[in-house]
């Protein structure tokens, strides 16, 4: 019988704490000074599994809603799409004002659909043609809360606020975590040359949470228009 020997990752004291969290929520055993790579991959794997098998994506191991929902520092370059009838990844970002939006809170107090957008970068043709198309609809689609994040800092979602009056929330995903979280932090390609970045993409929210509509990689113009006919 042959036996395959897993190389091991050395930790180091600055990634050892968030590596421990992760594995605490992935059901991983504890996290010694080397761990066997496999069991990273493992780990994750099996995360990955039992998220898609109850629909929890971005629920903690209570059940509850979880705000601090960083990636593995392993993660793989190639995301896990999410799909209409998944629960939608919660969090928490700060806004253009620097207030403090959470999505499970806001459901709540709302009662009404949400939809969250993700665009690259603000102020950029595409997105500004995108974030313009929404706010003239605004009056259109009744009580939905419309949502753009991207990872720019809350200064940045402010000037592209006052610039084109949007009036809705812009929040700031400096890190990508929520990206990652649905699936539209990529590899991208530009000139021959790769590069992780934002999948425009955007996801219409039910009032209990699920996903109703999933739009990855959709155009700017269609941002609008696609949410104009799931909300007929």
């Amino acid at each position: 019988m042959s036996v395959v020997a897993f190389p091991l990752l050395r930790i180091s004291a600055e990634t050892t704490p968030r590596l421990r969290e992760w594995y605490g929520r992935c059901g991983c055993p504890k996290v010694p000074g080397k761990v066997p790579i496999g069991q990273i991959w493992g780990g994750q794997a099996r995360a990955r599994a039992g998220r898609r098998r109850s629909g929890l994506h971005g629920i903690g191991e209570d059940g509850q809603s979880c705000t601090d929902h960083r990636a593995s520092p392993y993660a793989s370059a190639v995301p896990d799409k999410l799909e209409p009838g998944d629960k939608a990844p919660d969090f928490t970002l700060l806004d253009q004002e620097g207030r403090s939006f959470h999505l499970y809170g806001s459901l709540r107090e709302r009662r009404s659909k949400h939809l969250v957008y993700f665009y690259p970068k603000a102020d950029t043709p595409g997105c500004t043609a995108q974030a313009c198309g929404l706010r003239d609809v605004l009056a259109q689609v009744g009580t939905t809360v419309v949502i753009g994040i991207s990872p720019d800092p809350p200064k940045r979602q402010a000037a592209f606020d006052a610039k084109y009056k949007l009036g809705f929330p812009l929040l700031a995903d400096e890190d990508h975590s929520v990206a990652e979280l649905y699936g539209v932090w990529v590899e991208r390609s530009m000139y021959g040359r790769k590069y992780m970045g934002i999948e425009r993409s955007a996801f219409l929210i039910g009032e209990a949470g699920a996903l109703e509509q999933v739009w990855y990689k959709i155009s700017p113009a269609a941002t609008a228009e696609n949410l104009l006919q799931a909300l007929r």
